[in-house]
């Protein structure tokens, strides 16, 4: 198995690819493209696309994003790219990449460490999402 961390950012949207014992394999950097909702989850399912048909092996997704992540009702908000407030990007991508359970968002307040070097099953128990939802993080 290996993990995609997504640092998704204002201009730029950086990707790393780390196996189970934390060692990077590929680093990929993307403009990223914020003038409609469509517009910027196609630049996310394109990058996650061509990583994994390059990879050629299951592959755990975790994202890091600005804002935060509604436990109610799992919607973004309060992120600097305006397109995506309001939206389940979860929901979106796992039902455009065919990847249920497999991907995980956070909201950061600032760079942290690649998601992609959480172990396996903190990502599958979904504690990435309960931790930020516990820390109730502001920017």
């Amino acid at each position: 198995m290996k993990y995609l961390g997504l640092d998704i950012g204002g201009s730029k949207i950086a990707a790393v690819v780390m196996d189970e014992q934390g060692h990077e394999w590929k680093r990929f950097r993307v403009e990223t493209r914020k003038q409609t909702r469509q517009q910027f989850i196609a630049t996310l399912v394109a990058l996650i696309t061509t990583i994994g048909d390059e990879l050629a092996q299951p592959l755990a997704i975790g994202i890091a994003l600005p804002g935060s992540i509604s436990p109610q009702t799992s919607k973004i908000r309060n992120a600097n790219i305006q397109v995506i407030n309001g939206c389940r990007l979860q929901d979106e991508l796992e039902q455009r990449l065919g990847q249920p359970g497999r991907l995980f968002l956070h909201r950061v307040a600032k760079l942290h460490p690649p998601l992609a070097a959480i172990p396996q099953q903190q990502l599958e128990a979904g504690q990435i999402q309960r931790r930020a939802d516990d820390e109730n993080l502001t920017d």
